[in-house]
């Protein structure tokens, strides 16, 4: 990575999501500024979506001035681009506010950030650009990465969603060097991002979101399903089989032969309250539950999330109801 490359680097804070690619699921994004609040989502829900001509377009909040959206600032990133309406080669990190603080969630390089909002083919909002070989997004347990605040660590984010990062002092500098070694330190196959390749059948293992939304429109999905899921998933199918085990649906049963082992896996334990390094266990943490119930573990009652065995009470007490 050469010195030119070094100082094209711009900081974006957007609202935290695990996937942010609602093709895969539509999830609500967390920690957000007041349209995410209110609207219960935000155009950075697809920054790590690849489109099908192998782009991402990401999207950061600017702000707005006066009713109309403010500028990127694109000379602060490097002032031979000051008054051009696009700078190339930028290196574009995405922080976000997980439940234990402000992390980085991923990054572009090579990406090509635009002064003004452009706008998608699908009508979304973007302002970076970058090819589908460029792009990282940190697996959920792995966001250890801390994204620094103006307020608490005397450098970083400030009120705005943009942190240029100039590099002159000394606590800017010893950060952004060691996001650069971060960056190139990272691994590649933890990258949740995949190459296009649709890997469905493992999908939902460990999903956690306050709520599900359905979507008509037909969509190609693209995520990569950690090794260790995998086996942590078969390990919990082998000794539970395939059977919810809050409402007892049977794939097999109901479908037939054909459609043996579709079937939900759900996390007792949520992401959301693990530590960083969390050691799954498959059998203390993981039980085999349908699509529905396992929508319905996912959905909060009265402001908290059932357990299986409070929805299984739930079911028994509806079929009481309508016997």
């Amino acid at each position: 990575m050469g010195e030119g490359e070094k100082e094209r680097i711009l900081f974006c804070n957007i609202a935290y999501m695990r996937y942010y690619d609602s093709a895969l699921k539509e999830e609500i994004p967390q920690n957000g500024g007041s349209f995410v609040a209110k609207y219960k989502t935000g155009y950075e829900i697809n920054n790590f979506h690849l489109y099908s001509n192998g782009k991402y377009y990401g999207f950061v909040e600017p702000g707005f001035s006066n009713g109309a959206q403010r500028e990127l600032h694109i000379g602060n990133i490097d002032r031979d681009y000051e008054g051009k309406d696009e700078i190339p080669d930028v290196t574009v990190v995405y922080c976000a506010t997980s439940a234990t603080g402000p992390v980085i969630v991923g990054w572009y390089q090579h990406a090509t950030v635009f002064r003004n909002m452009q706008k998608s083919a699908d009508g979304g909002l973007y302002n970076i650009l970058a090819d589908k070989d460029n792009a990282v997004l940190i697996d959920e347990t792995d966001r250890g990465m801390k994204a620094p605040r103006a307020n608490s660590d005397g450098y970083g984010f400030g009120q705005s969603q943009i942190w240029y990062a100039h590099q002159d002092d000394d606590k800017t500098q010893k950060y952004v060097d060691s996001v650069w070694k971060y960056i190139q330190n990272f691994r590649k196959e933890d990258n949740l991002l995949f190459d296009g390749k649709a890997s469905a059948g493992e999908l939902d293992d460990d999903f956690e979101v306050p709520g599900y939304f359905e979507s008509a429109a037909p969509k190609i999905i693209s995520v990569n399903i950690r090794e260790r899921n995998g086996k942590a998933r078969n390990a919990c199918l082998k000794r539970l089989g395939h059977r919810c085990l809050v409402c007892g649906f049977d794939a097999k049963e109901v479908y037939g032969e054909a459609f043996e082992g579709k079937i939900h896996v759900h996390h007792i334990t949520p992401i959301s309250s693990r530590q960083d390094k969390y050691q799954l266990d498959p059998e203390k943490d993981l039980i085999p539950v349908c699509p529905n119930c396992h929508m319905m573990l996912h959905t909060k009652v009265d402001g908290k999330y059932l357990s299986p065995e409070e929805l299984q009470k739930a079911i028994r007490k509806r079929y009481e109801e309508v016997k």
